[in-house]
């Protein structure tokens, strides 16, 4: 008798199980750009100047962007969200290299440039080590939702955070880190927006040193009410990495 043995990842366990996913750069290569676990989604490219090593090789298992030219960008197509009749969820993980507070605010990853133009969202850490999630529709301001002051870093200790962000599609944010949610707020001026901008998403780019990886973003048909909050913010935290499957929201 014959023994067909298939290996799998743990990265890829629940992957064929999700059709909301539109993005998840995984982060946790040795080498090259930064691969998109979606069959078919474009990759995460290093600017110039930015080596293997910078990227890859500070900490294991980590994509680490130091200083402002360190950065990879992935094309619009194939990254780009909404949040008309989709209701939004980002997760990333993050630590800063030490554990003094940004100078001031930092965009970690996010697919437009607050001040620059509009249509995307980003996800940004504050002066008192914050960090919150923002979307902005086109032509439009700005909405977020943040985990508490100290989250990140409390100035001293720098912190290593799972978080999963909510941008619902009928105006609510939520946040969960460790399991549970910690951070809530209204959106409404977001709500049913269109964020497609147009452009690439980028991720690291800040004087600061950041090491990120696990960033993903999904769009799903339901409203606030209707997503696991809690089913979802515990899977997340016992599943790191994974690809969030369909069943988890109830699709």
């Amino acid at each position: 008798m014959s023994i067909d043995t298939k290996i799998i990842y743990p990265e890829n366990l629940y992957q064929d199980a999700s059709t909301r996913c539109v993005f998840a750069f995984h982060g946790e290569q040795p080498s090259g750009e930064v691969e998109n676990l979606i069959p078919g989604g474009p990759s995460a490219v290093k600017n110039a100047g930015f080596s293997d090593a910078e990227l890859w090789s500070t900490r294991s298992g980590w994509m680490t962007f130091a200083g402002t030219s360190k950065f990879v960008t992935a094309s619009a197509t194939g990254t780009q969200v909404t949040m008309n009749g989709q209701s939004l969820i980002v997760t990333a993980r993050i630590k800063k290299t030490i554990g003094a507070h940004v100078a001031a605010t930092r965009y970690l990853a996010g697919s437009y440039t607050p001040g620059s133009n509009t249509g995307g969202f980003v996800i940004q850490t504050t002066t008192a080590g914050a960090v919150g999630l923002t979307v902005t529709p086109v032509g439009g301001s700005a909405f977020s939702v943040f985990a508490p002051s100290g989250t990140l870093t409390d100035g001293t200790t720098a912190n290593e955070v799972n978080l999963v962000y909510v941008a619902s599609r009928d105006g609510f944010g939520r946040v969960g880190q460790g399991g549970v949610q910690v951070g809530t707020s209204t959106i409404s001026g977001a709500a049913n927006a269109n964020l497609l901008g147009g452009w690439d998403l980028k991720i690291g780019g800040q004087q600061e040193s950041f090491e990120i990886k696990h960033l993903a973003a999904y769009q799903v048909p339901l409203d606030l009410a209707g997503i696991p909050l809690d089913l979802l913010f515990d899977w997340v935290d016992r599943h790191p990495g994974a690809v969030i499957p369909d069943q988890v929201f109830g699709l």
